[in-house]
């Protein structure tokens, strides 16, 4: 309330005037410097020291010889999503690929873990290539009974993210690798693969980015720890990258029946996501520092892992 006839009022209102100019001009410098810092966040993530959670020697006996399967998603043969930058191809199989190979070095030096990959850069491994071959009749007896089984939940109100046709070959190596992990008895299974939606013209970035997870649907055996493990990896991405932007896909974590590779018809009983780092246009997968990202892709699904083993 401004008292009349008191002449220091004038000078409050100057000394308030530069107080809250001041202020503004902090907060926009800040602004300013968060936009200009994303680059040094993301690469100094792996330098910042991994949480050490102290367990008691008996419950390190309970998860020795933890197994994890990494599948980078699609292959040579079938690249998945591709975008053309100043004519040169990305390929999502390359891009699914680098994060894999960023978790398994880090993997790998887990005394508590032992890692199976499906592919590197020399195309499957021998150990799926021989298993494609000499069980591909039972592989596909496997995929006959698992579409034989009816749908759970069919009056489920959750609306599923329309999937794309899989190809007759991409589908008999889905299968293939499930039903490998049924008979070897995997404890995790991490599918890793990178976004992509329909428009006009799909060489241009579109308008959504983030990332999202997809777990098999409710009612299915391997749902409640699948459920788990996506909400770790959330948590841990999201200390670093943003969650998706489609509007299809605003639930993030999603529940999905159809997906062959987190076990369609209730046919994986390895807990199982997959992960859609974000969208293969993003300029950030693509620029000067796209290892140094997905290092720290990896680093925080590693630390979800880390998180999920402890909730076993």
């Amino acid at each position: 309330m401004k008292i009349p006839g008191d002449k220091s009022v004038p000078i409050v209102c100057l000394i308030l005037s530069i107080f809250l100019g001041l202020i503004a001009w902090l907060l926009f410098n800040i602004n300013e410097s968060s936009a200009t810092s994303t680059e040094i966040s993301l690469s100094s993530i792996l330098e910042r020291p991994q949480p050490e959670i102290v367990i008691s020697d008996e419950a390190k006996l309970e998860i020795e010889n933890f197994r994890i399967l990494l599948v980078p998603g699609h292959d040579d043969e079938n690249h998945g999503a591709e975008f053309l930058d100043n004519e040169n191809l990305i390929k999502e199989s390359d891009f699914n690929l680098n994060v894999t190979n960023e978790l398994l070095n880090i993997l790998e030096k887990d005394k508590q873990i032992e890692t199976f990959i499906t592919r590197t850069e020399n195309g499957y491994t021998k150990e799926f290539l021989d298993y494609f071959e000499t069980e591909k009749e039972s592989i596909l007896e496997f995929k006959k009974e698992s579409d034989k089984k009816s749908k759970f939940l069919k009056d489920d109100p959750i609306e599923e993210v329309h999937q794309n046709k899989v190809p007759a070959e991409v589908s008999f190596k889905l299968h293939g690798i499930n039903k490998w992990a049924n008979e070897n008895e995997i404890d995790l299974v991490v599918h890793a693969h990178f976004n992509e939606y329909p428009r006009k013209d799909e060489n241009t970035e579109g308008d959504y980015s983030g990332f999202s997870i997809y777990i098999p649907k409710e009612g299915f055996k391997n749902n409640p720890e699948s459920a788990k493990f996506a909400e770790n990896i959330r948590d841990y991405l999201n200390d670093v990258f943003p969650e998706t932007n489609a509007p299809v896909e605003s639930d993030v974590v999603i529940q999905d029946s159809d997906l062959i590779a987190i076990g369609a018809h209730n046919s994986l009983n390895s807990p199982s996501v997959l992960v859609e780092y974000g969208f293969i246009y993003e300029p950030k997968f693509r620029g000067g520092n796209s290892e140094q990202v997905f290092k720290s892709l990896a680093t925080q699904t590693y630390l979800g892992i880390k998180k999920t083993l402890f909730d076993f």
